[in-house]
């Protein structure tokens, strides 16, 4: 294995395991390797990792992470930390990504995470991708198209059969994911209210609407989605439900901090 394999497989999955917990960035600079060659089962190798994005952070305590070690089997969480890091690849680049570079746009953050979540959704619901069979579509793409009047958005529609129509929709794929890490969502945090905000600013950003958006309006958001993310990320690693809520709840109040820094 090469050295940039190592950091990706091992190394970068265990920077966000570790940030996970923290609940900010973090940022290792060096890496003590260890090997067996020559019969030196304590064979040491001190590396230098240039690391992307690299601040200075302040110390954190205990009692202001998302989780310890006490908290969690740390050897199984691991294990299972760097399976499903290969499986939903997308979700942590995504998200990490977002975490480690706090220069981003506000809206590229939020997008940042639409973008994670949709990527889990299609890993982890490979059974709602299409909301009809291919027949079934066929079927009905064809059927709608010969009967409306040959206008000039026929074409238009023509290309949205073609593309999207088929696809699971916003607010279907939030909640399936909402739905299966229901139980890691604190009572505060109501999904509907929420996830009808989080399509509007979507719908907004996405088509460059000129609906009035503030900056406030899109960092509510982005903790509205980035909950979301969380929860999945919590649950894999083996958060059970009432600290997944209690952390939860603890990231649901920066949205009224944000109200009142406004």
């Amino acid at each position: 294995m090469t050295y940039s394999e190592y950091l990706s497989e091992y190394v970068g999955p265990l920077q966000n395991l570790i940030t996970l917990g923290v609940g900010d960035a973090v940022f290792p600079t060096f890496l003590n390797l260890y090997s067996a060659r020559f019969g030196h089962h304590d064979s040491k190798h001190s590396v230098h990792w240039d690391v992307p994005y690299y601040r200075e952070q302040d110390d954190a305590h205990s009692m202001q992470m998302n989780f310890t070690l006490q908290d969690i089997e740390f050897a199984d969480v691991v294990e299972q930390w760097l399976e499903s890091s290969s499986s939903v690849e997308r979700l942590h680049d995504h998200y990490f990504g977002t975490r480690y570079n706090d220069s981003m746009y506000v809206n590229t953050q939020f997008m940042s995470m639409m973008f994670a979540l949709e990527a889990y959704h299609r890993r982890a619901f490979p059974d709602r991708q299409k909301t009809m069979s291919k027949k079934v579509y066929r079927r009905f793409r064809e059927t709608t198209l010969e009967r409306m009047a040959k206008v000039a958005v026929w074409g238009r529609a023509r290309d949205l059969f073609r593309s999207i129509v088929n696809e699971p929709s916003i607010g279907g794929w939030l909640l399936d994911i909402t739905g299966r890490h229901e139980g890691m969502f604190p009572e505060s945090y109501d999904i509907e209210a929420n996830l009808s905000t989080i399509k509007r600013v979507r719908h907004t950003i996405a088509h460059s609407l000129s609906e009035d958006l503030s900056t406030t309006d899109i960092a509510r958001a982005e903790i509205l989605v980035r909950i979301i993310a969380l929860a999945v990320l919590l649950e894999t690693a083996g958060i059970d439900e009432e600290k997944g809520r209690e952390i939860l709840g603890d990231e649901y109040s920066g949205v009224d901090r944000i109200i009142e820094l406004s």
